[in-house]
């Protein structure tokens, strides 16, 4: 039996030996093709055995919201590359005016807070409109009833079930032209979730579930949605409810589901926001058994963020990301070994577009021809991506810091920015 014992014990540690080694060559190899620089944001006190910290929003200034425990007082700190965390008195998602919605509460920049009755909130647009539930009692021991609510400073709270959403559960994302997604529960018990997009402004309720699956019961869920009406969730694909993927869906394009993380399945694999550059960013269960962030996008595909990201710690993990801004810039969760307290972490694109360096981004429209100027510090031979709804365009700054780019036959309202420095966004008008 000693013996035994001691084959077990040797056993466990070669694999404690084997997993720090491969932690550690895994920074190693991240770092030599890295694409993302690491920022760890600690808890408040690192000498509590339990302290955590987490992210809960991040906006296109690369601002940073989240909660590290312990703390007297509140745990919220607003978070910046320059500042570090600073303490706040609300922890919540985050709009680029920097109007911070969590709980029940709306933070102003300027610390001003306005109560919304929301249990929880999820989304904030730019015209301050939060996204969430209101929660009740237990059903049945499994979960708390939640139904979906929208709030706005004119209206108040309203309830999207009485809005023509039935059995509308949590309302996850809200997008600059008003459209919410969410889940709703049917019956209340666990794992009912099925999909929806409804559209504050027309009142239009669009049932991503029966879209996917046709009357077939199964599970879907949507939790983000971008100003071009991009839907990222999850559900059964090819109609088959036991195999369930991440996918994106809008009108236009329908479906496309995802492809597994590298060294997992698509069982296992979840996608939690997309931004206006269309990427996708989530996490997923691997090989080695443990969650790993990833992000996704048309050309690089599927790729986890442990082998893109140089100055990782022996034994940290990267195990999901949970937002991603117009930046590029992304939040998440990780941990130092499987059983630690969380951390938030930021991971930013390293070699990107110096935002700071736009001090001008001024559009005008005459005669269907819409013209876009950028005056900044940027260096001479700098590209930037002008998105005008969907119709991307290279600007290229020539001498001076100043670049221009034009669009012709262009008729109607737009919606026009640079696509590195989602901050940089106009509306203008070409009749």
């Amino acid at each position: 039996m000693e013996s035994i014992m001691k084959s077990v014990v040797i056993h466990r540690l070669l694999l404690a030996v084997t997993a720090i080694s491969a932690a550690g060559l895994s920074s190693l190899a991240s770092a030599q093709n890295a694409e993302y620089e690491l920022v760890i944001i600690e808890p408040w006190d690192l000498e509590y055995r339990y302290a955590s910290s987490s992210a809960s929003g991040i906006n296109n200034l690369n601002q940073v919201s989240g909660c590290a425990k312990p703390l007297e007082g509140s745990c919220s700190f607003l978070w910046t590359r320059e500042t570090g965390k600073v303490q706040i008195d609300l922890a919540g998602v985050i709009n680029d005016a920097g109007v911070i919605a969590g709980g029940n509460q709306i933070r102003l920049p300027d610390g001003g807070m306005i109560s919304t009755g929301l249990s929880q909130a999820f989304g904030i647009n730019e015209a301050n409109v939060v996204v969430g539930d209101t929660t009740g009692r237990y059903w049945g021991g499994c979960r708390w009833t939640r139904t979906a609510r929208v709030w706005d400073e004119i209206n108040g709270m309203r309830s999207l079930v009485d809005l023509g959403v039935p059995s509308a559960h949590q309302a996850r994302s809200i997008n600059e032209s008003n459209q919410i997604v969410g889940v709703v529960s049917t019956t209340g018990s666990c794992g009912d979730f099925e999909a929806f997009l409804y559209d504050l402004d027309t009142g239009e309720h669009v049932d991503i579930h029966e879209l996917l699956l046709g009357g077939q019961s199964g599970i879907t869920e949507a939790f983000d949605i971008n100003d071009a009406g991009v839907v990222a969730g999850e559900g059964p694909y090819g109609r088959n409810i036991g195999e369930v993927g991440p996918f994106i869906w809008s009108r236009d394009a329908g479906f496309q589901f995802l492809p597994a993380m590298p060294g997992g399945t698509t069982m296992d694999t979840h996608a939690r926001a997309i931004n206006n550059r269309g990427q996708v960013v989530g996490g997923g269960i691997v090989d080695d058994q443990y969650w790993h962030g990833f992000v996704w996008d048309e050309i690089n595909g599927m790729r986890d963020l442990n082998d893109l990201t140089e100055g990782i710690p022996e034994r940290f993990m990267v195990d999901m990301a949970k937002e991603i801004n117009d930046n590029g810039w992304i939040i998440g969760s990780g941990h130092y070994g499987a059983w630690s307290p969380e951390r938030a972490v930021v991971l930013i694109p390293i070699g990107g577009v110096n935002c700071d360096a736009i001090r001008q981004f001024k559009t005008s429209c005459g005669n269907g021809k819409l013209k876009v100027l950028v005056k900044s510090s940027l260096p001479r031979g700098a590209e930037l991506t002008i998105d005008n709804d969907g119709d991307l365009r290279t600007l290229t700054i020539g001498k001076g810091g100043k670049g221009k780019v034009k669009y012709t036959g262009q008729s109607g309202r737009h919606t026009v920015s640079i696509v590195e420095c989602g901050q940089h966004r106009a509306e203008v008008d070409c009749g």
